[in-house]
């Protein structure tokens, strides 16, 4: 039988405590879980402020240079027109698929902004530069995008012409793609920051 002491003994006790705290998840956090520290508020609107600037001048030059552009005709190939003119369409082709690239990333800083701003813990430092570099990075994937598209199209497709982009139509599908990529640059993020922190615990 048991005394009174056995029964009451404080180390036991605390003992018992503390795996009932761990079980609801209420024991104290470890220096290790502290919460990461946040983006002022005042740094926080600059970047929303950069963002929205970004996505909508990014927006408003992809409109104007789609439609201000030279498009190659029906029937017009690009090997017959002068040097001069083939060289102007190349370039305002990379630079509009350079905006839509822009676009993407800008488009994609606001809704990571949105998301975040739900948290409780807010805006996590860290996330300042990669939100200011994700438009140039989206910009830069975009024109990459053009080279890669273009070698799937003459290496993958039998017959198929690589001039494509010059035709309204086919320019237009390589902005849409260019857009896509631009705004999945933060899940490209999201991959390497998982392959450094596993290079790191190896």
């Amino acid at each position: 039988m048991r005394t009174g002491k056995e029964r009451e003994d404080p180390e036991a006790t605390q003992i018992v405590s503390k795996r009932r705290l761990e079980a609801v998840g209420g024991a104290p956090e470890s220096p290790e879980e502290a919460p990461e520290p946040e983006l002022a508020p005042r740094r926080r609107l600059r970047v929303v402020v950069y963002s929205a600037v970004v996505s909508l001048a990014s927006a408003a030059g992809l409109a104007l240079s789609i439609s201000l552009a030279w498009y190659l005709q029906p029937g017009q190939e690009l090997a017959a027109l002068s040097e001069g003119l083939r060289r102007y369409a190349l370039l305002n082709t990379l630079f509009t698929m350079m905006l839509a690239g822009a676009a993407g990333g800008a488009l994609s800083n606001l809704v990571e902004l949105l998301r975040l701003g739900r948290r409780r813990s807010g805006l996590p430092e860290r996330l300042e530069v990669p939100l200011y570099l994700r438009p140039a990075s989206g910009a830069v994937m975009g024109v990459a995008v053009f080279f890669l598209l273009q070698f799937f199209v003459a290496v993958l497709s039998v017959g198929a012409t690589t001039q494509g982009w010059a035709l309204l139509h086919g320019r237009l599908a390589y902005v849409a793609v260019s857009f896509v990529v631009g705004f999945a640059v933060r899940d490209l993020e999201r991959v390497r920051e998982i392959a450094a922190s596993l290079v790191r615990r190896s």
